[in-house]
């Protein structure tokens, strides 16, 4: 019987997991997040009675080591875009990694989110870096599955929501490099069909999966399709890399990170999959195509 643990399952990622596995039949499984009542927010009536949530504080070995007991699988889905303060990304990319892999016995099955594009952006950006770290720590686990997704969409997610809600307000779209870093978006409902899947079905353990949609995009063209969906006509100017650099220590320097230094690094990097790992398309078929998505999208297709 499967005695499934979700950390950061409040989170767009882990709520979806969650929704995923009920859909399977599984009736053991756990939210763990530091505030349940905001938790239990993001899900319905029926999905409140079949879960079960507890409050956790992750850098608490003692505490983490007695919500890991009996567990049968754990899904780690903690991880932050922005820093609140500086080290927040060692604490949660890193640090809290690390803690997982001295915690967790032999018999417990990991699954790591991590991030796609990751061994060329490390370079010059701490997002990357410390996300890097962590894998290494997850690897000295005795069973485990990392997986690297690109750009994740779907049902309330919260980057196409948000740019949305921003574009709507701007006659013109501003572009970082021209637009052209490129990325391969992943419908949320494929991610979890294949974290799901991976507990029932006979998938390798111990090694990097890259998880990415069928269609290769560059921002721009990601911009565009927001401006389709908002039914707007996109109009974009390009800004210069001094100026957009100049902005934003600007912003910084104001308290404001609505874009920082670290993800103007990110955004130097294509984030796509190559040859040096497997590939979630070997084991699923990938449904969903960003191209014709729609911000109503609500379907989640499950076959148990």
């Amino acid at each position: 019987m499967n005695n499934i643990l979700i950390l950061g399952g409040s989170g767009f990622v882990g709520r979806n997991i969650a929704r995923w596995f009920l859909k399977y039949g599984e009736d053991n499984i756990c939210i763990a997040t530091t505030d349940v009542d905001k938790a239990k927010k993001h899900f319905s009536n029926w999905e409140l009675n079949a879960l079960s949530f507890e409050n956790v504080n992750i850098f608490d070995a003692k505490e983490l080591k007695k919500l890991f007991k009996s567990r049968t699988h754990i899904i780690n889905c903690i991880g932050i875009l922005k820093e609140k303060i500086k080290g927040d990304f060692n604490y949660y990319h890193n640090r809290f990694p690390r803690l997982i892999s001295y915690v967790a016995d032999e018999s417990q099955i990991i699954t790591h989110i991590s991030a796609l594009g990751i061994d060329q952006s490390n370079k010059s950006s701490k997002y990357a870096l410390t996300k890097l770290k962590g894998e290494k720590h997850i690897e000295k686990c005795r069973n485990y599955r990392i997986i690297r997704p690109s750009l994740i969409y779907g049902r309330d997610d919260n980057f196409i929501n948000d740019l949305c809600s921003k574009f709507k307000l701007l006659p013109i779209i501003p572009l970082i490099y021209k637009g052209k870093t490129q990325l391969e978006p992943i419908h949320i409902d494929d991610l979890c069909e294949f974290i799901v899947e991976s507990t029932y079905e006979n998938f390798p353990d111990n090694c990097i999966f890259d998880a990415n949609g069928d269609e290769k995009i560059n921002f721009k063209q990601l911009f565009g399709k927001v401006c389709e969906i908002l039914n707007k006509k996109a109009r974009f100017i390009s800004i210069p890399n001094f100026l957009i650099q100049l902005i934003v220590r600007i912003m910084s320097s104001f308290g404001v990170n609505e874009l920082t230094k670290d993800q103007l690094e990110l955004l130097k990097y294509d984030n796509v999959s190559n040859n040096d790992q497997i590939n979630i398309s070997k084991y699923i078929k990938t449904k969903n195509k960003f191209s014709e998505y729609k911000i109503a999208q609500n379907s989640t297709n499950t076959k148990r």
